[in-house]
């Protein structure tokens, strides 16, 4: 038996067929029906692929739905305890501090105080332009609506784009 794949193919080359001869004036309906009935003959195999094909693709959706649950769940728990560990942090370097102790050494590792020079922007507008960078971004939303109210915007336009769907 002819995979699904040869099966679309068959039904493809069957349909293009049926098509030229519409589209050349077929010399006797005989011709006409013999090619649909070939056609006929594989929609059927065709139908119960696609069919698989959409319930492939419902099992995929299934998935992906728990795979971002499943994601969120992980994401959640990944900050909890990263907060967890910040906390754990502040109250360690308050020690050190309280302390006067730069480093303690414990048989599961060593804790120690460290200096890092933080950047504290103070007045945006003060600085330089050579040490600044502005991003760009246009505004699809709103661009999008202007172009389908017939606005003619410079620099963008629309393309239609053909995707399948599934109910």
């Amino acid at each position: 038996m002819p995979s699904q794949n040869e099966q679309l193919l068959v039904l493809a080359a069957e349909y293009q067929r049926l098509y030229e001869a519409l589209q050349d004036g077929a010399d006797t309906n005989e011709e006409l029906n013999a090619l649909f009935a070939d056609f006929k003959a594989h929609e059927r195999d065709i139908n119960i692929a696609f069919e698989q094909f959409v319930q492939m693709d419902r099992l995929i959706e299934a998935k992906m739905a728990e795979a971002n649950t499943l994601g969120q769940r992980i994401k959640d728990m990944h900050n909890r305890w990263g907060n967890r560990r910040k906390s754990l942090h502040r109250y360690l370097l308050l020690l050190l501090q309280r302390t006067e102790l730069r480093n303690v050494k414990t048989v599961a590792g060593t804790l120690f105080r460290r200096t890092a020079a933080r950047l504290v922007v103070d007045d945006l507008d003060a600085i330089p332009e050579e040490y600044t960078s502005y991003k760009i971004t246009p505004k699809e939303k709103e661009i999008k609506e202007a172009l389908d109210a017939g606005k003619e915007i410079a620099g963008v336009h629309l393309e239609d784009q053909e995707s399948v769907g599934i109910r």
